[in-house]
């Protein structure tokens, strides 16, 4: 057990008024508490997920650092969560040995090792605590009654909890390149970067959702897997964004977009990239009538939404869009 005096936790509290919100009454913080505790992973050569802040590579958190702001007794109770890798059958919560931490002072209390994900509540008490019935506990639910029993003992506010979730997975690395520069990254709906190239570090191997965006261009999304210890490549090409241009005209004519001739007739339409685009119209010359002018208009194109161009009259041909 090693004691810091003095440390100030940075972050210690972000993420944790949600957490405690979905608990039993009995493991949430205590309103009106005579003591107050803190606590956050912590042990040497501790990498967080630069995705998440709540998963630790392999092997983890070797300790937890706690800090009260008075005398305190503190107990842990760590809970393994079953999400599948431990098989079928939970296993149950261990308690720690309690800890005496100085008001003030941060103290390290050792975990045991963790091969997947943990939850975690420090109890702080301002008398002994006898927790010691949570031991083989598979539940919150079960853990908390332990908490409100034991807890009866005290005076009025006389303990408090603070609860910590974190999942340990082995680390990879990505290596994301686009044709497009400039594009925005995101991996698991977190932005990471912009291209043409990038590395993603500290990421939690398993499928990941990697996702290149820009203006202008059509969005690309991947399902990808991490390999552990390795970097994986990942190449999005993107491509521009259409949407659609649609001519009607009085009389047959020759349509151009943007100089390039894209049909004949009385009713033309293709699909263009996106932004503010020259339609010209050019009216077929028939024998034994007036030659028309020709006409044009510039039009806005959206992703997926049609813009239109009418033209029409004589002897003046007008073309309008929208």
């Amino acid at each position: 057990m090693k004691h810091r005096i003095g440390t100030k936790f940075v972050g210690l509290a972000l993420g944790m008024a949600f957490l405690s919100s979905c608990l039993p009454a009995p493991l949430q913080a205590q309103r009106g508490a005579l003591v107050k505790v803190a606590a956050q992973p912590a042990g040497p050569g501790l990498v967080q997920s630069s995705l998440r802040r709540d998963v630790y590579r392999t092997p983890g958190p070797q300790a937890l650092a706690v800090r009260t702001d008075k005398n305190a007794f503190v107990s842990v109770i760590v809970l393994p969560l079953n999400n599948g890798s431990w098989g079928s059958v939970p296993l149950g919560a261990s308690v720690l040995e309690p800890v005496q931490v100085p008001g003030g002072t941060t103290v390290d209390i050792r975990l045991p090792p963790s091969p997947d994900a943990v939850q975690l509540f420090t109890v702080a008490s301002v008398e002994p605590l006898n927790l010691q019935a949570a031991r083989g506990v598979t539940s919150v639910k079960g853990i908390s009654q332990v908490v409100e029993a034991a807890a009866k003992t005290l005076p009025a506010g006389g303990y408090n909890v603070a609860s910590t979730t974190y999942r340990v997975a082995p680390f990879g690395e990505l290596t994301i390149q686009s044709n497009v520069p400039d594009a925005t990254v995101t991996v698991d709906g977190q932005a990471v970067g912009r291209t043409p190239f990038l590395t993603v570090r500290d990421v939690p191997a398993g499928h990941v959702e990697v996702k290149v965006q820009r203006p202008g261009f059509e969005r690309w999304v991947q399902d990808v897997t991490v390999t552990p210890g390795t970097s994986t490549p990942v190449y999005a090409h993107l491509r521009p964004a259409l949407g659609t241009v649609v001519v009607s005209s009085s009389v047959d004519a020759n349509v151009f977009v943007q100089g390039r001739h894209i049909g004949s007739g009385r009713s033309v339409s293709a699909r263009v990239p996106v932004g503010p685009v020259s339609v010209t119209v050019v009216p077929v010359t028939t024998l034994g009538k007036p030659a028309l002018n020709s006409s044009g208009a510039v039009v806005e194109v959206w992703q997926d939404g049609v813009a239109t161009v009418t033209c029409s009259g004589q002897p003046t041909f007008v073309c309008t869009g929208r």
